[in-house]
């Protein structure tokens, strides 16, 4: 199995909308014809009083699955801002991708 997590920093006047748009996009309904794709997990967690981080969980069957995803119109759907610069009225903060092998 291969796991990819997306932790994004978001300021925290914004995460209940941030989590409502991960929750109504990643749902396993709209993932199931996504070859090799096993499951969504979202998670949070307060930073400080003005920040928070969300913690984007997606379990693969294998690492080429999910970059298949990622070259796909269903990816390019989900995610139509990437690769904009962050404005300063963005919700984000930044974020970090990293990509794990189980063992």
């Amino acid at each position: 199995m291969f796991i990819v997590t997306n932790t994004i920093q978001v300021k925290s006047a914004f995460l209940p909308k941030m989590i409502a748009q991960f929750q109504s996009s990643h749902t396993n309904e709209k993932m199931k014809d996504v070859p090799g794709f096993i499951g969504f997990e979202l998670m949070q967690r307060a930073v400080d009083d003005s920040t928070s981080e969300l913690v984007v969980l997606s379990r693969w069957q294998t690492e080429e699955d999910q970059k298949n995803w990622t070259k796909s119109q269903s990816f390019a759907d989900l995610h139509p801002k990437k690769g904009e610069a962050k404005s300063a009225n963005s919700p984000v903060l930044g974020n970090t991708v990293a990509r794990f092998t189980t063992v």
